[in-house]
């Protein structure tokens, strides 16, 4: 197949080697023929990975490991999966486009979703805390100029419960706290990347 010719299982011819395999046999199988044919090269395959894996977390090759750190390639594949080029561009995955539209997860298929994330958490307890958080939002003393990666860090500093800072962020009450060496009265606000308020 020529390499200028569109992805997709269609796009191949299909020719059966070897029938009847166990799953071990058939991943053996699968690295055995990608590195004989060296398919993980782009200039000879179309693997992106050494095979074997059966479905499971790709280990990217070395070849791709070293293309990659080429700002140029990088920017050329970057460029080539992304915007307009990428496969989701132009899929819609609200409302009725989504697959799960009009329809409810199974009460096991909720219980697995939530063992799934306790699992995460249990796993990497502080990857959702403070900083951490991905819709965690910097707040700013405007009174001291200092600067808070999140609402908690602000509020732990203030001696205060996050739902106070919360309050006093939201301007939802008529003081905001007091500094805790000096006494003097805080002002806060969020912080955006910009450096202003």
């Amino acid at each position: 197949m020529e390499r200028d010719s569109k992805y997709g299982w269609d796009n191949f011819e299909h020719i059966i080697l070897k029938q009847d395999l166990t799953s071990d046999e058939a991943n053996n199988y699968e690295k055995y023929y990608i590195q004989k044919y060296n398919t993980t090269n782009p200039d000879y395959g179309y693997n992106i990975v050494n095979g074997g894996q059966n479905g499971e977390r790709p280990y990217i090759s070395e070849y791709l490991k070293e293309k990659w750190k080429d700002p140029e390639y990088r920017k050329k594949m970057i460029d080539l999966h992304s915007g307009k080029n990428s496969h989701f561009y132009g899929s819609h995955r609200t409302g009725e486009q989504n697959p799960m539209w009009g329809k409810k997860h199974s009460e096991e298929t909720k219980k697995k979703i939530s063992e799934k994330a306790k699992e995460r958490y249990k796993n990497n307890p502080d990857t959702f805390k403070g900083k951490n958080n991905p819709m965690a939002k910097q707040v700013i003393c405007l009174t001291t100029g200092q600067i808070f990666d999140c609402q908690k860090d602000a509020a732990k500093w203030a001696g205060v419960g996050t739902a106070t800072m919360s309050r006093w962020l939201h301007k939802q009450t008529k003081t905001t706290g007091k500094h805790p060496e000096t006494g003097e009265p805080l002002e806060w606000d969020y912080y955006n990347e910009k450096g202003d308020k």
